[in-house]
């Protein structure tokens, strides 16, 4: 007789006392428990409860067998040659050779007959073989497996890793690792390979001699090198022995050392005008490029992506179709193969990086109300409640505009019309305003300002700030398209780039070619804090680092990469300089790096690396660089 269990439940031992709520509860359940109970023994003998037991039964299993007979093997071997191989090479060469002469047939052909004019079809046999047979002979021999996509990719993946090997060490002080080469590696386990290993790289930098971050030849100049490196290693304990004994001067020595180049002979008649790291893969940057003044010739702008895997070549090269310059660009953060460019003649034109060929994927036409004058900055912004990302864009026509990718890239909204707001300290100051002895045409044609820069509040996206060739800076909003809502203290010259701090939104700076840079607080007129050149040097770009919170760089036209620090703004931490030419745009290394590249009149994009513990992180959260950006201001 199977025994069936009608209800179980787990007991526990409730202290009234100290568990007044849970004994309460325990006590209710209880009750229930119990008049279940009593029901059940009172209605025994009715339908309304009844026992029946059932059996199951399982299907017996059973087990198949089967007899397979394995397949038939054969053992082959070979002996290979050299000879061998090559008659097999040449073998292939001669198949190549017999396709491409097959596909030339020559069936029949119409013969001018020189004395009457008259058309001849001439189908002789040996005549129409001599023919093709001429063809065959004419064309260049061309062999597909070269051209095939897989040898390509695997080409590509060999090159990335021979230069890797050949820059490791340089690799290696980019992302901050700390570990010997493989050079000094096999020269203390196998001084044989160390030695073929230098071979190697001699023979790359005779390859490659004509670049500058290449200037590495022989045992000597690596002795060099190991001797500056352990000479700096001696100055960062230095400088940390010196911290700890005095905290004021933890921000002094830094030092800037020269990774590589980014260069080619395609760009040598070009200046840099605009750079961007993408979002997703930070090792890929993004270069603009437009004419030098004195090139008499009429070509367009150029834009190379650059990979830290490959310094030597860029990865992806698109040449603009118009004469157009390169004025300003930015990588869409949810779709980051798509790169937003701003030209010189106004249009604004989308181009997938990943797509070989010049043709954008969308670019805004002149009858859709595109902007009339150069783009000097354009920004990915998003839109907020999964409406996905939309562009904005500012020009030398004075119009703050945005746009939309849902039909095509298509204006939606006119932001803002900049205003030309008078200079106090300007003699024109009547002029510029309207005054009583100011002409109303005069007056009416300066009335609109160009813009020069903006950049969109990280913690309201509605929220964003303007600077003008005039030098004035203006906070606005979306939302009001005729009025500012606030003046800030302007610029003797033209602001040339705006960036809102990435630890603190609350504070942004601006550079100007009066030279000075200034840091900003969003809702006071006056500036926080001002950063002047002591070389008297028109300040060109700026730019955050994403290790420090307090650390920034600046980009000068006299060729000069500056380092500041803004707890100590009375000198810069660190210079680096490139003579004769002129920096047209700086950015800090999106992999959170100590790491700045600057863009110059030349066409080169140099790779610097900032030595010193006050240029990185150090562990650092987010919050606690916040917290310790305001504490400095304080």
């Amino acid at each position: 007789m199977p025994v069936v269990t009608h209800f179980t439940r787990d007991d526990q031992i409730i202290n009234k006392e100290k568990e007044p709520s849970v004994a309460k509860e325990v006590e209710e359940l209880n009750a229930a428990y119990a008049t279940y109970c009593e029901k059940r023994v009172k209605d025994e003998g009715k339908s309304r409860f009844t026992e029946r037991g059932s059996t199951t039964l399982n299907d017996p299993k059973r087990s198949i067998q089967c007899l397979v007979q394995p397949p038939t093997t054969r053992h082959a071997h070979a002996h290979v040659a050299p000879w061998k191989l090559e008659d097999e090479y040449k073998k292939l060469n001669a198949e190549d050779d017999l396709d491409e002469g097959q596909a030339v047939e020559v069936e029949a052909e119409q013969v001018v007959d020189g004395d009457d004019g008259d058309i001849k079809e001439v189908n002789d046999t040996e005549e129409g073989d001599a023919d093709a047979e001429a063809a065959t002979s004419s064309k260049p021999k061309t062999k597909g497996w070269m051209a095939a996509e897989s040898l390509l990719e695997t080409v590509l993946i060999m090159e990335r890793a021979v230069l890797q090997n050949t820059f490791e060490d340089l690799q290696l002080a980019y992302r901050g690792i700390e570990m010997p080469t493989l050079v000094d590696y096999l020269q203390q386990e196998h001084p044989v390979l160390a030695s073929d290993s230098r071979d190697r790289k001699r023979a790359a930098n005779a390859r490659y001699g004509g670049n500058e971050f290449l200037d590495t030849q022989g045992e000597k100049r690596e002795e060099e090198r190991r001797q500056k490196e352990e000479q700096q290693r001696a100055t960062e304990v230095a400088n940390a022995e010196e911290a700890a004994q005095n905290k004021p001067s933890a921000h002094r020595g830094g030092q800037i050392r020269e990774l590589w180049k980014f260069s080619s002979p395609m760009l040598d008649r070009k200046h840099v005008t605009c750079m961007a790291w993408n979002k997703a893969n930070t090792d890929l940057l993004a270069a603009g490029y437009g004419n030098n003044v004195t090139v008499d010739d009429k070509q367009g702008g150029t834009i190379c992506c650059w990979s830290l895997k490959n310094p030597v070549a860029p990865e992806r090269v698109i040449k603009l179709e118009t004469d157009a310059g390169i004025s300003s660009m930015s990588f869409s953060e949810d779709h980051p193969s798509l790169l937003a460019v701003g030209n010189t003649d106004g249009t604004l034109a989308l181009y997938d990086v990943r797509v070989h060929g010049n043709t954008p994927a969308l670019k805004s036409a002149a009858n859709a109300g595109q902007h009339t004058g150069t783009i000097w900055d354009v920004r990915w912004v998003q839109k907020g409640k999964g409406r996905g990302e939309g562009l904005m864009t500012i020009s030398a026509d004075g119009h703050v505009m945005e746009w939309s990718l849902k039909k095509g890239l298509e204006r939606t909204a006119d932001l803002m019309k900049l205003k030309r707001i008078p200079n106090q300290n300007s003699d024109n100051a009547g002029i510029l305003g309207g005054g009583k002895n100011s002409n109303p045409r005069e007056a009416l044609l300066s009335r609109q300002s160009g813009g020069m820069t903006f950049d969109v509040s990280p913690r309201d996206s509605i929220i964003y700030i303007v600077g003008t060739e005039d030098g004035t800076l203006h906070k606005c909003s979306k939302s009001q398209n005729e009025n500012y809502i606030l003046d800030y203290r302007q610029h003797e010259e033209p602001v040339y780039r705006l960036r809102w701090n990435p630890f603190s939104p609350q504070y942004f700076l601006t550079c100007s070619a009066d030279w000075t840079s200034r840091l900003y607080h969003i809702d006071r007129p006056e500036p926080v804090l001002r950063l002047d050149s002591n070389n008297q040097d028109s300040v060109q770009d700026i730019s955050w680092s994403t290790a420090r919170c307090s650390v920034l760089a600046t980009g000068t036209a006299q060729g000069r990469v500056q380092i500041w620090d803004i707890a100590d703004p009375l000198k810069e931490k660190a210079t680096y300089e490139i003579k004769g030419q002129s920096i047209n745009s700086v950015l800090f290394a999106a992999q959170e790096s100590p790491v700045v590249v600057a863009g110059d009149s030349r066409g080169d994009v140099t790779v610097l690396k900032l030595i010193g513990s006050e240029f990185e992180r150090n562990g650092m959260s987010d919050a606690h660089q916040e917290q310790l950006f305001n504490g400095i201001l304080q």
